[in-house]
Formats: structure tokens, C-alpha cells, sequence
């Protein structure tokens, strides 16, 4: 009898979950639709906050994208080391790399891979620029920083324009954890879950975005170029290495001193080799794209640090930089060129230059550029 009422039962039952999936399914499409329609499309990037990770990705793009060169383009990308230690100005203004015009396209808290999918939309035929500039912290591949650049979820917010769906596969896949992986291919399958929080706050106050995105596209790549530095210097900094002790400015508040003495006197972070692997993979697909081209790649290590941090020589003189500067159309900048400047009276906190660093580096980096580049200037 059992079996009976089982085989009756089990059609209706059998439409209602076909029902209930049918439904579901109709909703993930139109849920799919509407996000590909909404932003997919270039429709909601126009008011962007300028001041979030993905507003600020497309405002530096868009703005270089609009730039006119009257000499052989340079550009210079990276992040707020970039931001804070590079004057296209004063690298202008010097001459001492006449023939070229120097542009910066730098936004704090990105790397290699966001660089890579900026440079593919900003020269998308790979001819625009002359030489793009890549900064870097060292040319060793050691571990400097607990953090893996490969893990950075942040990048599928910077790239969420960039990103198309064929992109999806091999971005998802070059976060090292899984937990990465799943949430980079969520973000960038539903771009609305990235401009959630942009748009409630565009709702909240529209008039007020409008302006300010108008007002940035208007002034915010001049106020940029016309940019000097902040100038307040960490001088009276210093470290006792033997001793384990550090002396600080007293005008500094106490979570930057915190943040000082935490740097400088933690343990060096295990060796994993996920910093090689990053630039090979990322720095290399930069390089990648630009081979057989007439752009050449320059690499240099910039002043990261106030105070140089000590570590133990490398075992050996291998690493992802080296290996590529070995290819064609390459420059590679001496390794110590800077070393000068990672000096507190440079520094205006633990990792950016000052003023009066800006404008020394940045003087400087114009006559290396023209040195290494000298045979294009004949």
C-alpha cells in the first residue's frame, strides 16, 4: 500500500520541485540580466565615486586615456608609492629626458596583476607609449610582507569594469586559496555585489556625486600634475638593530608610532616563494605583451622605506626581475640608484616620500631615464 501512495504521490511531488527550480532558475537569469544590464554596460561607471577602489581605478584610466602627448610618451604606473614619490611635472619641467613627456597612472593599494589588465585597455594596440615605467620594492623574489599579492581580493573591485567574462577563468584562478578564488568569480560574474555600496550611497545623495564626479573630471588630473608632496619628514627616526630598539619624532600620533615599531622590529615573514611567482606570472605578462613592440619596459626599485629594514642576504642572484630584464627591450634601472633617499627626512611616513623627497627622486630618476635610454635620444 505504501508503494502505492509513494508512486501516486511522487508526480506531484516531481512537478513541485520542477516548479520551485524553474522559478529559481528564472530569477538567477533575470537577476544575471538585470547586472549585465545595470553594469555591465558603461551606463552606471559615468558617476562612480572618484574615492572608492573602482572609481578611482577609472578615474586614473579615463584620465590618462584622455591625456595628448607632444613628445615620446612615458608613463609611469603603480600605486600610492608612485602617487606620492613621482612628479610627471618636475620629470618634465627639468629636461633632463628631452623628447619625452612623462604621465603617471597610479592607484593606491594595486600591483602587478591590477597594472597588467589596466595597461591591455589603456593600449589596447600597444603602441601609445614609448617606455612604461614599472616600480618595484626589490629586485629580490624574498617574501617582505605576511600578505600574498596573490590573495588581494581587493583587485576584483579595482578591475570590476575591466573584468569581461572571458577574463573570469584566469583571474579566479590566479588567487592562490580557494576561498579567493570562489569570491573573485562571484565578484566578477555580479558586478552589482562590487557597486552595491556606490550606488546606496549615490541614492542617498545624487546631486552631491554628479557635482563632485564633474568637478574631478574637470580638475582632478590637473590638481594631480600640479601636485608637490606633503611636507612633514619622519627626521629623529632611528633604529637600534642590536638592541632592538627604536627611536621615534615626537610629533607622530600614536598608532603611526605603533605602526613603525611593528614594521621594523617584526620577524622577517616566512620564505614561500609567493612573491616570485607573482611578478613571473603578473610582471612577466606585462613584459609578455610589450615584446616585439616599440615600447620599451624600464623597471625600478624605488624608496620604499624610511629606514632601509635588515635581511639576510638572498641565496642566491636569481629572481622573477632579473630574469626578465634579461629580455629584449628591458632597461633595468641599478638596484641601489635611490638607496639615498630611504632616509627619514625623506619620508613623510613609513613607505612615502615627502616633498623635498619627491622632488630630489623624481630629478634624479629624469637623468637616469635619459642615461639608460640614451641610444633612442640619439
Amino acid at each position: 500500500m505504501s508503494s502505492a501512495m509513494d508512486a501516486a504521490v511522487s508526480p506531484k511531488v516531481w512537478r513541485e520541485w520542477r516548479d520551485a527550480l524553474a522559478i529559481l532558475l528564472a530569477g538567477a537569469v533575470l537577476c544575471l540580466l538585470l547586472d549585465a544590464l545595470v553594469f555591465r554596460t558603461r551606463f552606471y561607471t559615468r558617476i562612480l565615486d572618484p574615492h572608492t577602489s573602482t572609481g578611482s581605478f577609472e578615474f586614473a584610466l579615463s584620465s590618462e586615456a584622455a591625456r595628448e602627448y607632444w613628445a615620446r610618451p612615458v608613463l609611469v604606473v603603480g600605486n600610492s608609492i608612485i602617487v606620492q614619490g613621482f612628479s610627471p611635472r618636475v620629470a618634465n619641467w627639468s629636461q633632463l629626458a628631452r623628447g619625452y613627456q612623462f604621465s603617471s597612472v597610479a592607484v593606491p593599494a594595486t600591483w602587478e596583476r591590477c597594472w597588467y589588465y589596466l595597461l591591455r585597455d589603456l593600449d589596447p594596440e600597444r603602441k601609445r607609449y614609448s617606455v612604461i615605467v614599472v616600480p618595484v620594492e626589490s629586485y629580490d623574489d624574498r617574501d617582505l610582507h605576511e600578505e600574498d599579492f596573490a590573495d588581494h581580493i581587493i583587485d576584483a573591485r579595482f578591475l570590476a569594469v575591466r573584468l569581461r567574462i572571458s577574463d573570469v577563468p584566469e583571474f579566479a584562478a590566479s588567487f592562490r586559496s580557494l576561498e579567493g578564488r570562489l569570491e573573485a568569480t562571484r565578484l566578477t560574474l555580479l558586478k552589482g555585489l562590487v557597486y552595491r555600496n556606490d550606488l546606496l550611497a549615490f541614492l542617498e545623495h545624487p546631486r552631491d556625486r554628479i557635482a563632485e564626479v564633474k568637478s574631478y573630471r574637470r580638475y582632478g588630473d590637473w590638481e594631480t600634475y600640479l601636485y608637490d608632496g606633503l611636507d612633514r619628514s619622519l627626521a629623529g627616526l632611528s633604529v637600534d638593530w642590536n638592541k632592538g630598539t627604536i627611536s621615534l619624532p615626537g610629533w607622530l600620533p600614536a598608532n603611526e608610532k605603533q605602526i613603525i615599531k611593528d614594521y621594523f622590529l617584526e620577524p622577517v615573514p616566512p620564505q614561500r616563494g609567493y612573491l616570485g611567482e607573482y611578478r613571473r606570472r603578473w610582471l612577466g605578462r606585462i613584459v609578455e605583451r610589450y615584446q616585439g613592440t616599440g615600447t620599451r619596459i624600464l623597471i625600478m626599485r624605488m624608496p620604499f622605506n624610511a629606514l632601509p629594514r635588515r635581511y639576510a642576504p638572498g641565496a642566491t642572484g636569481r629572481s622573477a626581475v632579473r630574469e626578465l630584464a634579461s629580455r629584449s627591450g628591458v632597461y633595468l634601472l641599478d638596484e641601489h640608484e635611490f638607496d639615498e633617499f630611504e632616509r627619514p627626512e625623506f619620508f613623510y611616513d613609513l613607505h612615502h616620500l615627502n616633498a623635498a623627497g619627491r622632488a630630489r627622486f623624481t630629478t634624479k630618476f629624469a637623468r637616469l631615464f635619459a642615461e639608460a635610454l640614451r641610444e633612442e635620444t640619439r
